[in-house]
């Protein structure tokens, strides 16, 4: 797949169709700095983190699951995304109940996709109204690359501190018997997501003219992508341990 040069921002782009959107590491790393507020406050009440950043890494993505055709001019409107967050939202419900703060998350995680793909990428705030577009700047330059990865080195400044301070909330075993199948449902299709993006990646900017920005941010899709696999596995795993999978449909609680 050749490049071709970007006249607007004098730096190299790659063709890639209609499909013009921000990298899934930029969208992660938006979405849990814009909800690091949030995060702090379900921490208070001293609950195990690991579900809230199951919430973020899933909302932070959702659109993009419709990054198809005209599908996207939906996902990425402001009536598409509330549709897909309240139909994600009821599903939790059902699983295991929800709390007003893990609504909260999983909100300030999905619209900040729109937010990220208006600064890189475009979309189509009215759909379906109107198919205005709204873009400022080209996908997948070298710019976007360098922006993501300083997004990316931000993001983790906060989740190393979770890590270090507080690594009994990223346990599975820490986490409550109700929440084993909301988290393997969101971070299976959040690693199926990631794999998929993660292929098309290295397909697009390292098989082709790989430059260190692309390398770089290749090691993040990477570490999203091991990190959602330990997750699923664990909770996998701990599911087959348990006699009971507890449904619950609760409003409060932990």
């Amino acid at each position: 797949m050749g490049l071709r040069e970007d006249k607007t921002w004098g730096s190299d782009i790659y063709e890639y169709g209609d499909g013009t959107a921000m990298w899934l590491p930029g969208h992660l790393a938006i979405g849990l700095l814009l909800s690091l507020f949030a995060l702090a406050l379900y921490a208070r009440g001293h609950r195990p983190l690991l579900v809230p950043l199951a919430f973020v890494a899933f909302f932070s993505v959702l659109p993009d699951f419709l990054h198809i055709g005209g599908l996207r001019a939906f996902s990425h409107s402001i009536l598409g995304a509330t549709v897909l967050l309240v139909v994600a939202l009821v599903v939790i419900l059902a699983m295991r109940g929800l709390t007003p703060l893990l609504a909260l998350v999983a909100a300030i995680s999905l619209y900040s996709h729109l937010l990220a793909d208006i600064w890189i990428g475009h979309i189509y705030p009215w759909w379906p109204w109107s198919d205005q577009i709204v873009q400022n700047n080209p996908f997948n330059t070298i710019y976007d690359l360098r922006v993501e990865l300083f997004l990316s080195f931000l993001a983790f400044v906060p989740f190393a501190w979770i890590m270090l301070r507080r690594p009994r909330d990223l346990r599975i075993e820490s986490s409550d018997r109700r929440d084993l199948l909301p988290l393997t449902m969101l971070m299976g299709l959040f690693f199926v997501f990631s794999l998929a993006q993660t292929v098309y990646f290295i397909d697009l900017d390292i098989l082709t003219e790989p430059t260190v920005s692309a390398v770089l941010l290749l090691l993040v899709f990477l570490g999203s992508l091991i990190a959602s696999l330990i997750v699923l596995v664990g909770s996998v795993r701990r599911i087959g341990k348990e006699s009971i999978i507890p449904l619950g449909n609760r409003f409060s609680g932990p």
